[in-house]
C-alpha cells in the first residue's frame, strides 16, 4: 500500500473512532506492523506503522493493522491482548488476533546473518550489526563456549 494513502486512512480512522488527539507516527521497524507508545502514564501518545511494512502489505491488511491499533487505545494500556481488548477490536472492526494468521508480509529480509566459524552454520539473523564485544561474548547452541570469538557477522 502507498504510505501516503495509509497516513490518511490512519488519520481517517483515529478520527472517526474519536482516537485524533492521540498522534500518527512513522516507524522504521522491520518486525512489528504497528505500535501504541505512551510516555510516563500519559492518556495519550503516538499510533505507529512501519513504513516498510505497510509498502509490503496490501490495504485490506494495513486497515486491520490500524484498526487494532485503536482497539489498544480504546480498551487502555494496560489491557494488552485481554477479553477488554477483544471487545474493542470487534467493536472498531478488526480481528481479534494478537499475531496475524496470514497473508501478511511478516518482516523485513535481515541485513546480516550471524554464521558459526566452526560448524558453517547460519544461527541468526540480524536487523543491526552487533557490536564487537557482544559479538566476542555470543556463541553458536550447537558448538557450544568452544564458538565464542568465531562468529562472524556476513552481509545478506
Amino acid at each position: 500500500m502507498n504510505i501516503f494513502a495509509a497516513e490518511h486512512l490512519a488519520k481517517e480512522l483515529m478520527e472517526k473512532w474519536g482516537v485524533d488527539n492521540w498522534q500518527f507516527v512513522w516507524s522504521r521497524g522491520k518486525r512489528t506492523h504497528g505500535q501504541v507508545v505512551v510516555r510516563n502514564g500519559a492518556d495519550v501518545g503516538h499510533l505507529k506503522l512501519s513504513e516498510y511494512l505497510v509498502m509490503h502489505n496490501d490495504e485490506e491488511r494495513v486497515r486491520d493493522t490500524i484498526l487494532h491499533e485503536i482497539a489498544h487505545i480504546k480498551a487502555g494500556i494496560e489491557n494488552k491482548h485481554n477479553h477488554v481488548w477483544r471487545h474493542w477490536c470487534r467493536v472498531v472492526g478488526a480481528r481479534p488476533d494478537r499475531c496475524p494468521k496470514s497473508g501478511y508480509k511478516q518482516t523485513a529480509p535481515p541485513n546480516f546473518y550471524l554464521v558459526c566459524g566452526i560448524c558453517d552454520r547460519q544461527i541468526a539473523k540480524r536487523y543491526r550489526r552487533m557490536r564487537q564485544d557482544v559479538l566476542a561474548r555470543t556463541y553458536c547452541a550447537d558448538c557450544g563456549r568452544r564458538s565464542k570469538g568465531t562468529l562472524e557477522l556476513v552481509p545478506a
